[in-house]
């Protein structure tokens, strides 16, 4: 096994079992010190980080994929090009989030608040946004690809350029479109 990986391995092992303890002050501490030391190339993949609190943060390019960020609250944090593939946002607060060139893939948004969040060019291939809210949310050049839009209204949201190839809009809202 490649040393690196096996380090990386043992870190987030450490790091699971600290995120798992009850107290939240030990969870805000973990992630403070990872924020601060990462630049942005921490790997959290599997992390239990249900309902935390990670306001205003920088988490661009950090590796969620397959956490639980169900009721986090994810107000205006910085996450360009970060990994949320498979990950659940359940009922996450998202707002002023920059999500640009985000993969957000087969993720859950279910309920998420996503208003005024900037998701230009990012991927949500499969992804789950039924009920999310994406007041003035920006999805230019995004990729819908197979999502799940029921009942999705994006009417004051930016979709230019957007793909929805195979996407279920069934009961969507877009912007301009008249009912028939």
């Amino acid at each position: 096994m490649n040393k690196d990986l096996s380090k990386l391995e043992g870190i987030n092992r450490v790091i699971n079992q600290l995120l798992i303890h009850e107290n939240m002050n030990d969870k805000e501490r973990l992630l403070e010190y990872i924020r601060s030391k990462s630049n942005g190339k921490f790997d959290l993949r599997w992390a239990d980080l249900k309902g935390m609190r990670l306001l205003y943060s920088n988490l661009s390019n950090v590796n969620f994929e397959f956490a639980d960020l169900s009721g986090a609250d994810l107000t205006n944090c910085y996450m360009e090009g970060v990994n949320l593939s498979s990950v659940d946002l359940t009922g996450a607060k998202m707002v002023n989030c920059d999500l640009t060139k985000a993969c957000l893939d087969y993720s859950i948004f279910e309920g998420a608040d996503l208003s005024n969040a900037c998701l230009k060019g990012a991927s949500l291939n499969r992804a789950n946004l039924s009920g999310a809210i994406l007041e003035n949310a920006d999805f230019s050049d995004a990729d819908f690809e197979e999502a799940v839009l029921v009942n999705t209204d994006f009417r004051n949201s930016t979709i230019t350029g957007v793909e929805f190839e195979q996407a279920n809009i069934t009961g969507a809202l877009f912007p301009y479109v008249k009912e028939i």
